[in-house]
């Protein structure tokens, strides 16, 4: 029997790590039934960049966890929003790990036949999340693994100056070269592996888009009142841009919904599992996301929405590198913003999701073969 171990984004609390997890998962026992499937995890490293972290070498510690902790419930939003939220955060693993097959115990063992790594940023070394940081095991590092792939992996906003900068650039080729496959999801992602070792990886779609979620993850959510989905980390809107949200919302007489975080002014946060959030983006009447997976969601539910692009600058967020590339292939270039002013006239114009569909179902075909590949290889 085949086992496959995926080291990937898995323990991540928030919608699309969940669910990219559970859709490469389901795939490839989709494509391979007699195999054995299962998650594996890394050891977090120390942050290489961001408040908190020193030279490389030093640690985080309680401090930079206890401010990250604070920060869910310190910024703007509304009491009742702020309270739902953590109480969505603390639990989360609690409730829904096992409806997603996570293990409730970490699972460190690579000894597998194949290990796939992927999908998500699991190549986003040069940023400051103290949960992942610069782990050299999601590059593949001391795996016992007898074939090493990578899929649709990503390097976020980590760029190649930020790679020479942070002094590991020697490190990161030497792992990638143990890789028997490799596969990224964005143009960013796929010029660092050329640069570093001289190798082409395959582009593939996130595994959201090639895994067909059933209908009834699909079943419109219900709620009192038609609503605006708006889809971001906590506090990653800002006064001014929710003041434009708010307007559209008011102007269509639509209810605010918040997912996977708060922001700024009135609206209703909504705590539902990762196999339910499809669902609230299917129901609503418009989307507004500045996230990859939120963008995602809005195409799998065909739901009109934007995306709020925001340029990288130094080591602070960015989601341009992965954002742009991400539209651009699915033909939706005109629903990435960098003025949220625009979105009124946005907003409305209409999709042509059947376009958008065919674009998905050729790279489906690539992503699945790469995959069976790997599952089925010739002996």
């Amino acid at each position: 029997m085949l086992t496959v171990g995926i080291m990937s984004m898995q323990r991540i609390k928030n919608y699309g790590s969940s669910l990219q997890a559970f859709a490469l998962s389901h795939t490839l026992r989709q494509i391979q039934p007699n195999a054995e499937v299962r998650f594996i995890d890394y050891e977090p490293g120390d942050p290489l960049i961001g408040p908190g972290t020193g030279p490389r070498g030093s640690k985080i510690g309680l401090a930079g966890k206890l401010s990250k902790a604070l920060a869910h419930a310190g910024g703007p939003g509304k009491p009742r929003n702020k309270i739902a939220f953590l109480n969505h955060k603390r639990s989360y693993d609690r409730r829904y790990f096992s409806q997603l097959d996570i293990t409730p115990e970490r699972d460190l063992g690579t000894e597998v036949d194949l290990q796939i790594i992927g999908s998500d940023e699991v190549f986003n070394c040069v940023q400051p999340n103290p949960d992942v940081g610069y782990a050299r095991q999601l590059f593949g590092h001391g795996s016992s693994a007898s074939t090493l792939a990578s899929y649709a992996a990503s390097f976020g906003n980590t760029t190649m100056d930020k790679i020479v900068a942070a002094g590991i650039k020697a490190e990161l080729a030497s792992d990638l070269r143990r890789f028997a496959a490799l596969s990224v999801r964005d143009q960013n992602s796929r010029a660092i592996v050329q640069e570093l070792i001289g190798t082409d990886p395959e582009l593939h779609l996130d595994p959201t888009l090639i895994h067909e979620f059933s209908p009834q993850h699909l079943v419109h959510a219900k709620r009192p009142k038609p609503y605006v989905v708006v889809y971001g980390y906590s506090g990653r809107f800002s006064e001014s841009e929710s003041r434009t949200v708010q307007r559209y919302a008011k102007n269509a007489g639509l209810e605010i919904v918040f997912i996977g975080g708060i922001q700024p002014g009135e609206g209703t946060f909504v705590d539902c599992s990762p196999l339910e959030v499809l669902s609230y983006f299917a129901g609503a009447q418009a989307v507004v996301t500045d996230t990859f997976h939120g963008t995602i969601f809005s195409v799998i539910s065909k739901t009109p929405f934007v995306s709020l692009i925001r340029r990288s600058r130094t080591h602070g967020y960015g989601n341009e590198e992965k954002l742009t590339f991400l539209l651009e292939q699915l033909g939706l270039r005109g629903r990435g913003l960098y003025d949220v002013d625009q979105l009124t006239e946005v907003l409305p114009a209409t999709l042509d999701f059947d376009l958008v569909s065919s674009r998905i179902d050729e790279q489906r075909l690539k992503s699945r073969q790469y995959l069976g590949r790997l599952m089925n290889p010739v002996r």
